[in-house]
């Protein structure tokens, strides 16, 4: 329990894929990553996890 403790869960809000394709079409001028990690790490008290893929 104590090392199940420690662990940090992540989180992260890009695509399925990793990548920030529909949302730079929808909105090209903000910056995704910055974006998705505030969220994740303030809204949703998560380890923010950049790396991600579909796996």
């Amino acid at each position: 329990i104590h090392h199940l403790k420690q662990v940090r869960i992540t989180g992260k809000f890009n695509g399925a894929v990793g990548n920030y394709n529909a949302h730079y079409f929808a909105f090209p001028n903000l910056n995704w990553i910055d974006i998705s990690q505030s969220f994740v790490e303030k809204r949703l008290g998560l380890k923010f996890n950049p790396y991600t893929t579909q796996i």
